[in-house]
């Protein structure tokens, strides 16, 4: 049986997109015209009535049983509404004044750690940044007249899609800034907007001698998502992750600088402990962990999901190495990125060095004695390995792009780089491992052929 999103998933057409982005900045231009002398304003986070009794509280599931099709889309929508709650949670209105749901959230930009997810738009699921807000809109609405709020401005969905928790009279839909979502209250009141692992709950709180909270025939309590057993659906999951947690980053760091006390990059960034526990809490109170780096997915165990890293296309490189060895280094030569390991293995390997990055270690200079110079993308196929001992890398993409022009990389477990028969893994802070698979490389012959097959040694490869 066809999933009824599936059945409705499907974009516009071209006129239609014209005629709507038109539509639609005229509407924007309109709206800052009309308020232009009379701007409605914001209103800061408080502590004054987080201990008032939840007026209205809704809660709604943050993932359902959708298809393969429209998990990236709905994983868009939560890191939207994750992004949306950061901004709003906590924010405390003072009595007669309104609240705005786009002045007081801002547009929605990838810089405020926005997304493409899915929108509601004429009837159709597209991608849109910032897409899947509606939801948060559609519980604030359903708060506010629980608790007794002024609706002031709401607006419906064009339809309602089968599987919405809310009922039309509680549904709202916003779009930057011409479709918003306004209260106005004679009490003064708190919004509380979070995530849990499985749900997105909204509550409102206000003081009890300032209003008689009434009990309201349009108040729902949404049930608990449908989930699959974790084993077997991804779509229990609850966190994209693409940084090593920042309490593992600390450790991971804290090891290197023992290893290296002459760095000072490797002791120059530790995070506030308060910020270090919340982040610990999140994920581990999160269902699942998505992510592409393998060592990260490996750290959370059972509980993550192992992403594809999107390999860029295949292409023959078209330079052939030279003679002498020389090494690719894609990043700035800080300790974090293993470059007093790499300096240490080159005193014994010898060839040349080209860092691809500007930034360089305060103190003492580790490759000082090391024949290095500035390199280029474009020098990348004439060095007979791209190598990256780093103690810390998220996003590996010039190793995936060496590897998927058959240049050979040698690179830490750190690195979270997918098995391949060019990749030669090596554990971060190990000399002696990184120094035998340097010299492998340069032994191995350098006709092109040998150049376009195997650099790595198969006892050395990991799986």
């Amino acid at each position: 049986m066809q999933n009824p999103l599936e059945a409705e998933h499907h974009e516009p057409g071209r006129g239609e997109a014209v005629s709507f982005f038109l539509k639609s900045r005229l509407l924007i231009a309109r709206r800052w015209w009309l308020e232009r002398g009379r701007p409605v304003p914001t209103h800061p986070r408080g502590q004054a009535h987080r201990d008032a009794p939840v007026a209205g509280k809704v809660k709604a599931p943050l993932w359902t049983q959708i298809s393969a099709a429209e998990f990236p889309l709905t994983a868009g929508k939560v890191q939207n509404l994750r992004a949306a709650c950061q901004r709003l949670d906590g924010v405390e209105v003072p009595a007669g004044e309104v609240f705005s749901f786009w002045k007081q959230l801002g547009r929605t930009t990838r810089a405020a750690g926005f997304t493409e997810g899915r929108e509601l738009r004429s009837g159709c699921l597209v991608p849109n940044l910032g897409g899947g807000l509606c939801q948060l809109s559609g519980l604030l609405h359903s708060a506010a007249v629980n608790a007794g709020l002024e609706v002031v401005e709401r607006h419906a969905h064009s339809r309602t899609l089968p599987g919405t928790p809310l009922p039309p009279e509680l549904d709202a839909t916003v779009f930057w800034n011409y479709v918003d979502l306004r209260f106005s209250a004679p009490f003064a009141w708190r919004l509380e907007a979070r995530l849990t692992a499985t749900d997105l709950v909204v509550s409102i709180r206000a003081l009890k001698d300032s209003f008689l909270a009434m009990p309201n025939p349009l108040a729902v309590e949404n049930g608990l998502p449908v989930r699959a057993a974790a084993d077997d659906d991804c779509l229990t999951c609850g966190v994209l992750v693409n940084r090593w947690p920042l309490e593992n980053l600390h450790a991971r760091l804290d090891t290197a600088a023992a290893r290296q006390p002459q760095s000072d990059t490797l002791v120059d960034f530790r995070a506030d402990p308060e910020l270090v526990l919340a982040e610990s809490q999140a994920l581990a109170a999160a269902a699942r962990i998505v992510t592409a780096h393998r060592a990260i997915a490996a750290s959370f165990g059972s509980r993550a999901i192992l992403l594809d890293w999107e390999m860029p296309a295949q292409a023959q490189r078209s330079t052939p190495p030279s003679n002498r060895a020389r090494w690719f280094f894609p990043a700035s030569a800080l300790g974090r990125k293993g470059i007093h390991e790499l300096a240490d293995a080159l005193r014994e390997t010898g060839g040349e060095l080209l860092v691809l990055g500007r930034a360089r270690e305060g103190g003492v200079d580790p490759l000082a004695d090391i024949s290095y110079r500035p390199g280029t993308i474009a020098e990348l196929t004439t060095c007979t390995a791209l190598v990256i001992p780093a103690w810390i890398e998220h996003e590996p993409r010039l190793a995936l792009r060496a590897l998927a022009m058959g240049i050979p990389v040698i690179a830490s477990r750190a690195c979270g780089l997918p098995a391949h028969p060019l990749l030669t893994e090596i554990d971060a802070g190990d000399v002696a491992s990184l120094k035998t698979a340097m010299m492998e490389c340069v032994s191995i012959d350098r006709s092109w052929a040998a150049v376009s097959g195997v650099c790595a040694s198969s006892r050395l490869l990991r799986p």
